[in-house]
């Protein structure tokens, strides 16, 4: 199950998506209305809501309190398509993968917190809220920051939103009794972890969707990399070379 950004379509995580499938995963992903700018629900364009998209989720208890929506939906979705009858026979449905960008990234761990059937869940350089923070995961979990994110809890966190980003993600290291990988890809951004790392767009646009100085494309190999190995590990039990050291990409750094 993959969940986009706030403000973000499922759309938009092709790349990875695309990635995964061709190693044989089923991707559903969500676009969550009222949360994306757009929705589009039997053809009528549907905007977000300020209760949708609160302009301060930095503010824990209205990030908490949206995070059990996305969680909710994203375990609806997840069960959805292990009932699909056109997959019957052809997919294992029972213990499912959560994926996620920015707030999508929360949600994963948050529905994998709230699924005893999660096998994992993987957080996209997305800052973390909700009772999983303080419970921790059972299940394994993948972080993976951009250059000097504070998601990955070692940052040098110089203001308080930075500070409140870097003690939710230990908080939750010390509660997890799962095993958790983080990983710091340098030269990479917020959205270098979207296809917007490698769609075209006009300076004017650009502008809303800073991008850090690693090319594109290589920034999004290295994530699906690292996704596809993970996923790989949790749910087929087939031993990772790069979550067990391997180092083929001098752009990361493994945390400890």
């Amino acid at each position: 199950m993959l969940a986009p950004g706030m403000g973000l379509s499922a759309p938009v995580f092709s790349t990875l998506a695309q990635d995964l499938a061709s190693h044989g995963y089923v991707v559903a992903s969500m676009t969550p209305t009222y949360s994306a700018n757009v929705t589009v629900l039997r053809g009528h364009a549907v905007t977000s809501t300020p209760a949708g998209n609160h302009e301060d989720l930095d503010e824990g208890t209205t990030a908490d309190r949206l995070i059990d929506v996305w969680a909710t939906d994203a375990r609806f979705v997840a069960a959805q398509t292990g009932q699909d009858a056109r997959l019957a026979g052809y997919i294992g449905a029972s213990h499912p993968l959560y994926i996620g960008h920015s707030f999508g990234g929360a949600t994963a761990f948050q529905a994998c917190h709230d699924d005893p059937s999660c096998a994992g869940a993987v957080d996209l350089d997305g800052a973390l809220f909700g009772t999983v923070v303080r419970a921790g995961l059972r299940a394994p979990a993948l972080i993976l920051g951009g250059e000097n994110s504070c998601v990955t809890g070692t940052c040098r966190a110089t203001v308080p939103l930075e500070q409140t980003m870097r003690h939710r993600t230990r908080q939750l290291l010390a509660k997890s009794s799962g095993p958790v990988w983080r990983y710091e890809i340098a030269g990479t951004g917020h959205f270098n972890f979207t296809d917007y790392a490698v769609i075209y767009l006009a300076a004017p646009i650009r502008a809303l969707f800073p991008l850090a100085s690693i090319d594109g494309a290589r920034g999004l190999r290295i994530q699906d990399a690292y996704v596809t190995q993970f996923a790989d590990q949790v749910i087929h039990h087939r031993p990772s070379p790069l979550l067990a050291g391997e180092h083929p990409y001098p752009e990361v750094r493994a945390l400890r």
